[in-house]
């Protein structure tokens, strides 16, 4: 699966709203948005953020 479609999944599973999320790693709503829809992968540091957001590794949301 992947990135995008995890995120989505994880997030949506927590019942947290793409703006909360996004203030919690930093980074503009419009860019998760654009995480969730698949447009780019995200940075390294993005992509730890969201990681221990959600308690997991980075491997696990490839």
């Amino acid at each position: 699966m992947k990135f995008a479609k995890h995120l989505r999944r994880l997030r949506i599973q927590k019942k947290i709203s793409q703006k909360e999320l996004s203030k919690y790693i930093g980074v503009p709503q419009t860019t998760l948005s654009d995480l969730e829809n698949d447009k780019y992968e995200p940075s390294l540091s993005v992509a730890k953020k969201i990681a221990k957001y959600f308690g997991k590794k980075i491997d696990e949301l490839t």
